[in-house]
C-alpha cells in the first residue's frame, strides 16, 4: 500500500471543492488531460515545499 503525504496550502474544505470541480468538469475534459494538470500541480507544489 502506497503512503501519501499531503503537500499544500489549501483548507480541507478548499480540496473539498476543488475535488467536486474537477469530477463536475471531468465529463468535458478528457482524464488523461486531467491526470497531466494535476501531476504539474503536484510536481510545482512539491519543490515549493522543498525550497
Amino acid at each position: 500500500m502506497l503512503k501519501t503525504q499531503r503537500i499544500g496550502v489549501l483548507p480541507s474544505d478548499s480540496v473539498a471543492l476543488l475535488w467536486a470541480a474537477m469530477v463536475d468538469a471531468s465529463s468535458l475534459i478528457p482524464a488523461a488531460v486531467i491526470r497531466n494538470l494535476s501531476d504539474k500541480l503536484y510536481e510545482k507544489r512539491k519543490n515549493a515545499a522543498l525550497e
